[in-house]
């Protein structure tokens, strides 16, 4: 059969895919749509209540979380992480549970808390 699957989710385009199978025989390209949030709307208040219900599991993936908002203009999480190898797995991992649009922005240093 396969021996390996190879996903290029190319989201900035359209929110298009391509799937490559890949065996010993022979090359084929199979091709999907994939629409990360289709037809989701939230207002700030939902988005927020959201954001409460899951931060304890944010934070177990995100131990070094500094912050977390809604952005009110794009509708997106935003977490506030310091910068670590595996933060684009985290992150699929954090929109994946959430179900809604998530990004994040890296620093490099911990915020001072006051």
């Amino acid at each position: 059969m396969l021996d390996k699957i190879i996903l290029c989710l190319c989201l900035g385009l359209s929110s298009a895919a391509i799937a490559e199978s890949i065996d010993s025989a022979s090359k084929k390209t199979l091709k999907f749509e994939f629409k990360e949030h289709p037809g989701t709307s939230y207002t700030f208040e939902e988005l927020n209540l959201i954001v409460d219900k899951n931060l304890k599991v944010i934070v177990s993936i995100f131990p070094e979380l500094q912050g977390i908002y809604v952005d009110e203009k794009t509708g997106e999480i935003v977490l506030t992480v310091l910068k670590n190898e595996t933060d684009s797995i985290r992150l699929q991992k954090v929109k994946c549970i959430l179900g809604l649009p998530v990004k994040l922005m890296v620093i490099t240093a911990p915020l001072l808390r006051e």
